[in-house]
Order: structure tokens, then C-alpha cells, then sequence
């Protein structure tokens, strides 16, 4: 599970960029769900959609557990 937070950019659809490259990140490392946080109009056009709260906490739970990826391969993204 990732925890996201808002990502800002003046470059028009920036975000969206953004959020685009971080799925295929996270998907690339077995991630199969990302916390948004708020339910936007937004996120919703990007696939975005809210879930029950026993679903969301079951899912904490088991993700949660998952050992964490080796985060040292972003670094020939992000040198």
C-alpha cells in the first residue's frame, strides 16, 4: 500500500504526469493499492474510487505486512 500525499505542479497536467509515472512505479513493485486520502473529481477521472471502511482497514492490515520494496532502483530514475 502506498500513502499518497497531493502533488502540486504549475506545469499544466503536471499531476497528472506524476501520478501516471508513480502508478507504473508502484505497480512495478507489486503495489496494488495507493491511499489517496481525499475523493476528488479529480482522482475519480483517473480511476480513482472510495471504498468501504472494513474493506480499506482489512486491506491495511494485509498490504501492511508485505515486506517493503528495495527502493535503491529509483535511483537511476531519480539519481
Amino acid at each position: 500500500m502506498f500513502f499518497g500525499e497531493s502533488m502540486f505542479t504549475t506545469l499544466p497536467d503536471g499531476s497528472k504526469i506524476a501520478l501516471a509515472a508513480l502508478v507504473k512505479l508502484l505497480a512495478q513493485e507489486g503495489f496494488t493499492m495507493i491511499d489517496c486520502q481525499q475523493q476528488t473529481e479529480h482522482l475519480a477521472l483517473m480511476g480513482a474510487r472510495p471504498i468501504p471502511r472494513h474493506l480499506y482497514l482489512r486491506q491495511i492490515r494485509e498490504l501492511c505486512q508485505r515486506r517493503p520494496p528495495d527502493w535503491s532502483a529509483c535511483e537511476l530514475i531519480w539519481p
